[in-house]
């Protein structure tokens, strides 16, 4: 426990020590609202992900705000795409906890897409009562937000809820694997 407590600590201050810490520079944050966009908002993940090339001049720019933010994302993610991290959900939600803290402490508020991260990962370690509650709180930030409102029909297991988001996004990929697919 000691050892994974330290290596999410050695994930966070390594990369916030060559970076500067700034709350007023909002790029980092529209950065994270791009992705969720592109990546889980649309329809279709959007396969230009014009986001993915910001975050590349943010990378690179030693003079970026709040890039380490950047860094801890794609290290989150690299780490739940390795199958071995199937093993590791403890590990997993430790890191996205992490994760929504520094962005918190730096903004005051988190992005939806971070929010669906955590609820994820909730799941992956079977906290599902953690996970329905905080897609409850998340949707009344962010009620429009399609992958919330499909966590949130599958956390309920209510039909009507499911028949609702079914209706209201027919084409949306996710809709399209989670609920169209485990049709009663």
């Amino acid at each position: 426990m000691l050892k994974a407590i330290l290596q999410i600590q050695q994930k966070v201050d390594s990369p916030r020590k060559t970076t500067i810490i700034d709350g007023n520079d909002k790029t980092v944050y529209q950065v994270f609202d791009d992705l969720f966009e592109e990546m889980l908002q649309a329809d279709t993940i959007n396969q230009q992900m014009p986001s993915i090339k910001k975050v590349g001049e943010l990378l690179r720019d030693e003079k970026s705000r709040n890039s380490h933010l950047i860094k801890l994302f794609f290290g989150y993610q690299n780490y739940i795409s390795n199958p071995q991290a199937k093993n590791n959900s403890k590990f997993q939600v430790d890191l996205i906890e992490a994760l929504n803290m520094e962005v918190n402490e730096i903004y005051g508020k988190l992005p939806v897409i971070l929010y669906i991260y955590q609820a994820e990962a909730y799941n992956a370690d079977k906290r599902y009562k953690e996970a329905e509650t905080l897609v409850d709180n998340a949707r009344e930030i962010y009620p429009n937000a399609i992958p919330l409102k499909v966590y949130q029909a599958m956390a309920k297991k209510d039909e009507s809820l499911k028949q609702e988001v079914i209706k209201a996004n027919p084409n949306h990929w996710m809709v399209q694997l989670r609920l169209k697919e485990s049709k009663p």
